[in-house]
């Protein structure tokens, strides 16, 4: 063959091989330049996600938000970068929100986090912060408004009972559950914060465990009044169940030389002195030859005059103090001609309220009229067994006893006071003690008020 005619043969092959070529390459480019075309761009994106506010009480969370967009940014922004979708995220953050989560993540810049781990830290701080109990204890206190749609109720109650965990509920655990919502009372707010905190620290908490946390701040609550008293209340008990053995078996003979050596081993005397107010013995008065500036009158400090007492009143006096002596309760002021013409008031809290009682140190325990008892509020009375005299041998008539919170400066403690419908406010010994006034003198904290003479 011709080797001219072999090379024209050669060139209009590679011709028609290149013609070839070409049509194969064209169609694939064709899609490439239709997918460019069709690319999104972050203004239409933007403008198609709606603005993320934080709102907790109705439910508005990061978390509830980005569920509707989930998918957008996985699967349709799926070629993007993160530091893209981290822009995009960010712009429809509110103004607030944006602002804490710069906030929160300093020294490091929004653009410096992968796309994760901003999700992550906007769910973990624009979430439901709300606890486990308080999920389900709203679960429990679900209802339907007259006005609301039944289906989209129906959707709250499903989501809300998601949210219970249901599941990983166990008996002990709704039994707890239900115990604590029970102490809906004021008494238990105490208790309720301690059960409702270990509750958070240890989600398996059972009914056992209840009791005994119960007991815990009952016996905190008793040595922190313990405490405050000096550990009076123990000599107290003591006395009261002395009292009725000494009234049973011991004579009225032998009753002095038995006082006598009872006084001589006590370091303290029952009741302050009635010359001066302090907490000793008579004997040791130190205003015993002291001339009162006011009643001119040797034996007593200037104020502490007694009224001169007619014979009948003498007697009467001696008659009914022994019989007021045998009870546990006695009431001196509540017996009118034996008061004094100047009563000592001090002005004490009773649970928040400003109450003015008159101090009786010849009162075993305090008591409250029906009317402070009124303006306080009318809290819950228990029954009581007391039946107290006045020094004029009268049973004074009780409504009940009533456990309360008293404070005075920086003295506080929790007490018993007993109500009656007589117009009688005192402060007894028992309150006396707690708030450690045996070694203050009165006239600092007292308020004087005269009493016209008769």
């Amino acid at each position: 063959m011709d080797p001219a005619k072999l090379e024209l043969l050669l060139e209009q092959q590679l011709k028609l091989i290149q013609m070839l070529m070409e049509t194969k390459v064209t169609p694939h480019l064709q899609p490439s330049t239709s997918s460019s075309t069709t690319a999104p761009s972050v203004d239409g994106i933007a403008n198609s996600i709606a603005e993320f506010h934080y709102d907790p009480d109705s439910n508005v969370t990061f978390e509830m938000w980005f569920r509707r967009y989930e998918d957008l940014f996985k699967f349709d922004f799926a070629n993007q970068d993160d530091a893209w979708k981290v822009r995009l995220l960010l712009r429809k953050l509110g103004a607030n929100e944006l602002d804490k989560y710069c906030n929160l993540i300093l020294p490091l810049n929004p653009r410096d986090r992968s796309f994760a781990d901003t999700v992550q830290t906007l769910s973990q701080h624009f979430g439901d912060n709300s606890s486990l109990f308080n999920t389900r204890y709203r679960c429990l206190k679900l209802t339907m408004n007259e006005d609301d749609d039944f289906l989209t109720h129906v959707g709250v109650v499903n989501r809300e009972c998601e949210r219970f965990r249901l599941k990983s509920l166990t008996e002990d655990q709704f039994k707890a559950l239900i115990l604590i919502c029970s102490l809906q009372h004021q008494k238990f707010s105490d208790l309720r914060t301690r059960l409702l905190s270990r509750l958070d620290q240890e989600p398996k908490l059972t009914l056992s465990d209840i009791a005994n946390e119960y007991q815990c701040l009952i016996n905190l609550q008793r040595d922190t009044s313990m405490v405050q008293s000096g550990g009076s209340s123990r000599s107290e008990v003591r006395a009261v169940q002395q009292t009725p053995h000494k009234n049973k078996h011991v004579p009225a003979s032998s009753s002095p030389s038995h006082s006598s050596s009872r006084r001589q081993t006590k370091a303290t005397p029952p009741a302050p002195c009635w010359q001066c107010g302090a907490w000793h013995y008579v004997r040791n008065c130190p205003f015993n030859q002291h001339r009162c500036k006011k009643c001119k009158v040797i034996g007593h400090k200037d104020g502490f005059c007694l009224r001169k007492k007619t014979p009948s009143q003498s007697r009467n006096t001696k008659n009914t103090l022994p019989r007021s002596r045998t009870n546990s309760l006695s009431l001196v002021s509540s017996c009118q001609s034996s008061s004094p013409s100047q009563r000592k008031f001090i002005t004490v809290n009773i649970n928040g309220h400003s109450s003015k009682l008159q101090i009786d140190t010849a009162s075993d325990v305090t008591i409250l009229s029906r009317k402070t008892w009124i303006k306080m509020g009318s809290p819950n009375l228990q029954r009581t067994t007391q039946k107290p005299r006045t020094a004029c041998g009268n049973y004074l008539h009780l409504l009940g006893q009533m456990e309360c919170t008293v404070t005075f400066r920086d003295s506080a403690f929790v007490g018993v006071c007993y109500i009656t419908p007589a117009d009688l406010n005192l402060l007894g010994l028992d309150w006396f003690d707690h708030l450690n006034l045996a070694g203050v003198p009165l006239n600092t904290i007292c308020n004087l008020v005269s009493q016209p003479q008769l």
